[in-house]
């Protein structure tokens, strides 16, 4: 019997550390997609640095004058900025249903009834939320180019924290996964002895 109770609790301890990967993740996420500070242009030399602009996925923020214009996503050579956002806003919606389903199955587990086909379906999810989010950042860092009208001599380009939440975001929820597909290899156990209702 404490055999049983020790690996449920083990069961429930992973089960809510992949609540919390998942719950965090999904801050990081909407925080990354909110701020503007995706691409960080800063004009550094050897005594000074300066931070001119900062990119959003859809706007431009000036330092100088603290004013942010709409640019869409005009400001990228390339034309890949869509599609990268594109990436990231599926990957934050899949996860928002995996958290929403990691709880159920968390409240499930305390009710004795998750099962181990569920927590497999949601470690999937959450796999499946941090492909779209590792693409779309990939995409993101690798062939979004900002145009040179906002590069003057001497300016540099930078990844800032939203594109740093996001990537954290993504690797939190592999952990996540893991730990949910962790409570895949065994059963909840019943809390409550459906017996006495019988007797």
């Amino acid at each position: 019997m404490a055999k049983i109770k020790r690996k449920a609790d083990k069961r429930f301890v992973s089960l809510l550390i992949s609540v919390i990967c998942a719950y965090i993740s999904a801050i990081c996420v909407i925080i990354g997609l909110c701020t503007n500070y995706w691409i960080e242009i800063k004009n550094r030399n050897l005594y000074r640095e300066e931070t001119i602009a900062h990119f959003g996925l859809q706007r431009v923020c000036w330092s100088n004058s603290d004013r942010c214009t709409n640019s869409g996503l005009d400001y990228d050579r390339t034309n890949t900025a869509p599609a990268a956002e594109g990436l990231l806003i599926t990957g934050g919606f899949v996860l928002v249903v995996a958290c929403c389903l990691a709880l159920f199955n968390t409240y499930l587990h305390q009710l004795g009834r998750s099962n181990q086909i569920l927590s497999a379906v949601i470690a999937a999810v959450l796999v499946l939320a941090s492909i779209f989010l590792f693409v779309g950042i990939i995409i993101f860092g690798v062939k979004v180019e900002v145009r040179t009208e906002y590069l003057n001599v001497g300016n540099v380009q930078y990844m800032g924290y939203s594109f740093g939440l996001t990537t954290t975001a993504a690797i939190l929820l592999l952990i996540g996964a893991g730990f949910h597909a962790l409570t895949s290899c065994s059963q909840a156990q019943p809390k409550f002895n459906q017996n006495l209702f019988f007797q």
